[in-house]
């Protein structure tokens, strides 16, 4: 427990490392599930098999997500404003267009 009246020092990397490598994740995790869909629809491969591919998918992204969601919760409040609202955006950036690309993989997995 720091001393009275002692500053606590975040540096930016720190703050900013985890949104890009969050979002770098995230970028992972819809690129393997665009590749679900490709090996389920135009490879035509189904059964078993496609759970290989969709299991580990659904996982990373399952992940990513709640560990963004969470850092935008439990840390980002007790950050400075600064890196509020430089790592904040990123990561609320791309959470929505997270959400948004899962909604479109799954109406591609309900169509056929």
């Amino acid at each position: 427990m720091p001393e009275t009246g002692a500053k606590l020092t975040v540096y930016a990397y720190s703050i900013l490392w985890a949104s890009f490598s969050g979002t770098n994740q995230l970028l992972a995790a819809l690129a393997l599930l665009t590749a679900a869909l490709w090996v389920y629809f135009v490879l035509g491969i189904r059964g078993k098999i496609a759970w290989l591919i969709l299991v580990p998918a659904l996982f990373l992204w399952l992940t990513v997500t709640s560990a963004l969601v969470l850092w935008l919760v439990f840390i980002m409040p007790y950050l400075p404003l600064l890196y509020q609202l430089g790592a904040g955006t990123i990561i609320i950036i791309s959470l929505i267009l997270d959400f948004m690309l899962i909604g479109l993989f799954i109406s591609a997995f309900r169509r056929k």
